[in-house]
């Protein structure tokens, strides 16, 4: 994940990639207090399947949620095995996303 500068104006989607894979891991997104945003108004996650040994995970913002975050909020994808469910999170990521808000202007006198 690269940081992203996004506007406020649509939904925005954040992707985790997870490669070399066999068995789908559990995606947990959390937000810069470190907090779990699965069911939280504003967020849709989406876990993905393995696809050729790569898992594509999507955190869904919504436009409104995205007016009420800090111009810089950091986003965390935190990966847990399937296959060794007891292991501590082996692969935390984290991303920068800068919202832009772009304001139209009427005439100037």
């Amino acid at each position: 994940m690269n940081d992203k500068s996004v506007v406020t104006a649509t939904d925005q989607q954040i992707t985790c990639y997870i490669t070399d894979i066999s068995e789908p891991a559990t995606i947990i997104w959390k937000n810069q207090d470190g907090l779990s945003l699965i069911d939280v108004e504003g967020y849709t996650i989406s876990q993905g399947t393995v696809t050729n040994g790569t898992q594509n995970s999507v955190l869904n913002i919504t436009s409104s949620t995205l007016l009420s975050l800090e111009s810089s909020s950091v986003f965390t994808c935190v990966v847990q095995s399937s296959v060794y469910p007891n292991s501590s999170s082996s692969v935390t990521k984290n991303m920068t996303l800068n919202t832009l808000i772009f304001g139209k202007t009427s005439g100037i006198a």
